[in-house]
């Protein structure tokens, strides 16, 4: 691929998450003491008339301080002066690196994939695959909210883990890290058919606890008994004693070393309505059911 090509994404990209995502603070900040002169005291032309060399002096001074934020206009800078394919590939991971020590996920992210898929043989290239899994596992939200992160960080992980004979350094993290999604969005799923459940929407309950254990099977320890136990839950909470002696039968039968856990076994043995909270915008939310 042509270097000014790449310079071009590469500032795009840049300029693409600076002006959508870095947004000026509302009132200028006081000055503080002792730290290096703020870009804004810097005019425009100023920075425009600094050598490659004296842009990342500055840079540096500002990341020794502290000052990472402003250091970012000066990597932005340096990113437009460099002709070679080396050099912007260094500055773009530098900046990634930087976005992810300040936990500016998204803009972090970006950066990682990008050099990723533009660099796929650079030394660095597993190292930024693996930053932008652990940026998607680090912006996963609770169990009771929207999962797409979720699922955006297992399906990386999963084609990570599947160039397994280039990318071995953080294959044992990746996979750490996959085994804890899958399990997060399976009680997200599992939450999602308790609520259905809570509602006495039987039918749509059964449909997702098969659609749990078709999409779960071979990647959660103790799947089967874990779901025949989630039916006894609902089958005792709705009265249903029949139903729940049946599924309580055949988990016994079935997985006689399964540890019920000592929370749902109370919930079992003293059965009480679960609630369902109204956000004050009208939304439900199933954040306490079971």
């Amino acid at each position: 691929m042509n270097q000014w090509y790449q310079k071009i994404i590469v500032l795009v990209v840049c300029s693409l998450i600076y002006n959508a995502l870095l947004a000026p603070p509302a009132t200028p900040r006081s000055p503080i003491p002792g730290k290096p002169q703020s870009e804004e005291e810097l005019s425009k032309k100023m920075l425009s008339k600094l050598s490659f060399e004296d842009l990342k002096k500055r840079k540096n001074e500002l990341i020794a301080s502290g000052s990472k934020e402003i250091a970012i206009k000066y990597l932005q800078k340096m990113i437009g002066l460099v002709n070679t394919v080396e050099e912007i590939s260094e500055l773009m991971l530098e900046l990634a690196d930087i976005y992810f020590d300040l936990g500016t996920l998204e803009k972090s992210q970006l950066l990682y994939e990008e050099f990723a898929r533009l660099y796929p043989g650079n030394e660095y290239a597993e190292y930024a695959a693996y930053k932008s899994i652990l940026c998607g596992f680090y912006g996963m939200l609770e169990i009771d909210r929207d999962q797409t992160k979720t699922k955006e960080t297992i399906k990386q992980s999963e084609l990570f883990l599947a160039k397994s004979t280039r990318f071995k350094e953080y294959s044992g993290e990746v996979k750490k890290i996959l085994t804890t999604c899958e399990e997060h969005l399976f009680n997200s799923e599992l939450k999602v058919a308790r609520f259905y459940a809570s509602q006495f929407r039987n039918e749509a309950a059964k449909v997702r606890i098969a659609n749990i254990e078709k999409e779960f099977t071979g990647k959660i320890p103790n799947l089967k008994p874990r779901l025949l136990l989630a039916e006894v839950e609902f089958a005792t909470w709705q009265g249903d004693k029949k139903a729940a002696e049946q599924k309580a039968t055949e988990l016994a039968q079935n997985f006689p070393d399964f540890e019920i856990p000592a929370k749902t076994k109370s919930r079992i043995t003293k059965p009480e309505k679960p609630s369902l909270t109204i956000a004050k915008n009208g939304n439900r939310n199933f954040a306490n059911v079971f």
